[in-house]
Protein backbone atom coordinates (compact mmCIF):
# COMPACT_ATOMS: atom_id res chain seq x y z
CA UNK A 1 0.00 0.00 0.00
CA UNK A 2 2.79 2.39 0.81
CA UNK A 3 4.46 1.73 -2.52
CA UNK A 4 1.31 2.77 -4.43
CA UNK A 5 1.17 5.96 -2.39
CA UNK A 6 4.77 6.83 -3.32
CA UNK A 7 4.10 6.09 -7.00
CA UNK A 8 0.99 8.30 -6.88
CA UNK A 9 2.90 11.14 -5.24
CA UNK A 10 5.74 10.71 -7.74
CA UNK A 11 3.33 10.94 -10.71
CA UNK A 12 1.62 13.95 -9.14
CA UNK A 13 4.97 15.75 -8.70
CA UNK A 14 6.02 15.04 -12.29
CA UNK A 15 2.66 16.36 -13.50
CA UNK A 16 3.03 19.57 -11.49
CA UNK A 17 6.62 20.19 -12.66
CA UNK A 18 5.56 19.62 -16.28
CA UNK A 19 2.60 21.97 -15.87
CA UNK A 20 4.76 24.71 -14.31
CA UNK A 21 7.42 24.31 -17.01
CA UNK A 22 4.99 24.61 -19.92
CA UNK A 23 3.10 27.49 -18.31
CA UNK A 24 6.39 29.41 -17.82
CA UNK A 25 7.48 28.74 -21.39
CA UNK A 26 4.12 29.91 -22.72
CA UNK A 27 4.28 33.23 -20.88
CA UNK A 28 7.88 33.80 -22.05
CA UNK A 29 6.79 33.19 -25.66
CA UNK A 30 3.94 35.68 -25.23
CA UNK A 31 6.35 38.34 -23.96
CA UNK A 32 8.73 37.67 -26.86
CA UNK A 33 5.96 37.87 -29.45
CA UNK A 34 4.75 41.11 -27.86
CA UNK A 35 8.24 42.61 -28.35
CA UNK A 36 8.22 41.65 -32.04
CA UNK A 37 4.89 43.37 -32.66
CA UNK A 38 5.73 46.49 -30.63
CA UNK A 39 6.10 49.51 -32.90
CA UNK A 40 9.27 51.52 -32.41
CA UNK A 41 10.40 54.83 -33.93
CA UNK A 42 14.14 55.49 -34.11
CA UNK A 43 15.74 58.67 -35.46
CA UNK A 44 19.43 58.74 -36.43
CA UNK A 45 21.32 61.72 -37.87
CA UNK A 46 23.66 60.82 -40.74
CA UNK A 47 25.34 62.52 -43.68
CA UNK A 48 26.47 61.69 -47.19
CA UNK A 49 28.81 63.49 -49.63
CA UNK A 50 28.35 63.39 -53.37
CA UNK A 51 27.03 65.12 -56.47
CA UNK A 52 23.59 66.65 -56.72
CA UNK A 53 21.49 64.30 -58.84
CA UNK A 54 18.21 66.22 -59.02
CA UNK A 55 15.99 68.55 -57.03
CA UNK A 56 12.21 68.47 -57.13
CA UNK A 57 9.52 70.01 -55.01
CA UNK A 58 9.56 67.08 -52.55
CA UNK A 59 12.91 65.32 -53.07
CA UNK A 60 16.64 65.81 -53.49
CA UNK A 61 19.01 63.19 -54.87
CA UNK A 62 22.71 62.64 -54.20
CA UNK A 63 24.94 60.46 -56.38
CA UNK A 64 28.02 59.06 -54.64
CA UNK A 65 30.61 56.34 -55.20
CA UNK A 66 31.43 53.66 -52.65
CA UNK A 67 33.86 50.80 -53.33
CA UNK A 68 33.87 51.71 -57.04
CA UNK A 69 30.08 51.47 -57.36
CA UNK A 70 27.84 54.49 -58.01
CA UNK A 71 24.79 54.89 -55.77
CA UNK A 72 21.88 57.31 -55.85
CA UNK A 73 20.20 58.27 -52.56
CA UNK A 74 16.91 60.11 -52.54
CA UNK A 75 15.88 62.26 -49.57
CA UNK A 76 12.53 63.75 -48.68
CA UNK A 77 12.56 67.50 -48.28
CA UNK A 78 10.83 68.84 -45.14
CA UNK A 79 7.28 70.09 -45.67
CA UNK A 80 8.26 73.48 -44.23
CA UNK A 81 11.21 74.99 -46.12
CA UNK A 82 12.37 76.61 -42.86
CA UNK A 83 13.30 73.12 -41.61
CA UNK A 84 15.94 72.74 -44.36
CA UNK A 85 19.20 74.61 -43.86
CA UNK A 86 21.16 75.45 -47.03
CA UNK A 87 24.82 76.43 -46.48
CA UNK A 88 27.02 78.41 -48.94
CA UNK A 89 24.05 79.12 -51.26
CA UNK A 90 20.84 81.05 -50.71
CA UNK A 91 18.45 78.33 -51.91
CA UNK A 92 18.64 74.69 -52.87
CA UNK A 93 17.56 75.64 -56.41
CA UNK A 94 20.82 77.67 -56.74
CA UNK A 95 22.88 74.45 -56.73
CA UNK A 96 23.32 72.88 -60.17
CA UNK A 97 23.16 69.20 -61.04
CA UNK A 98 26.60 67.58 -60.75
CA UNK A 99 27.97 69.99 -58.16
CA UNK A 100 29.44 68.60 -54.93
CA UNK A 101 27.22 68.73 -51.85
CA UNK A 102 26.96 67.24 -48.38
CA UNK A 103 23.52 66.26 -47.10
CA UNK A 104 22.90 65.85 -43.40
CA UNK A 105 19.70 63.86 -42.91
CA UNK A 106 17.53 62.11 -40.38
CA UNK A 107 16.99 58.39 -40.89
CA UNK A 108 13.58 57.68 -39.35
CA UNK A 109 12.87 53.97 -38.80
CA UNK A 110 9.30 53.05 -37.83
CA UNK A 111 7.54 49.77 -37.27
CA UNK A 112 8.23 46.38 -35.81
CA UNK A 113 11.26 44.16 -36.24
CA UNK A 114 9.36 42.22 -38.90
CA UNK A 115 7.88 45.22 -40.74
CA UNK A 116 10.30 48.16 -40.59
CA UNK A 117 9.98 51.22 -42.83
CA UNK A 118 12.71 53.81 -43.21
CA UNK A 119 12.49 57.39 -44.42
CA UNK A 120 15.40 59.77 -45.08
CA UNK A 121 14.60 63.45 -44.48
CA UNK A 122 17.16 66.08 -45.52
CA UNK A 123 17.84 68.67 -42.80
CA UNK A 124 20.99 70.42 -44.04
CA UNK A 125 22.47 70.74 -47.53
CA UNK A 126 25.97 72.19 -47.76
CA UNK A 127 27.30 73.36 -51.12
CA UNK A 128 30.93 72.15 -51.40
CA UNK A 129 31.79 73.29 -54.92
CA UNK A 130 32.01 72.31 -58.57
CA UNK A 131 33.35 68.91 -59.52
Amino acid sequence: MKRRTYIGIYILLISMVTLVFFTGTSSAEKKESKKETEEVTVVEVKQVNGELGFVSKDYVSVVFTQDGIDYDMVFYLPEDSKDLEVVNKKKLKDINVGEQITVQYELVSQGTDQDKKEKRIARKVTYVGKK
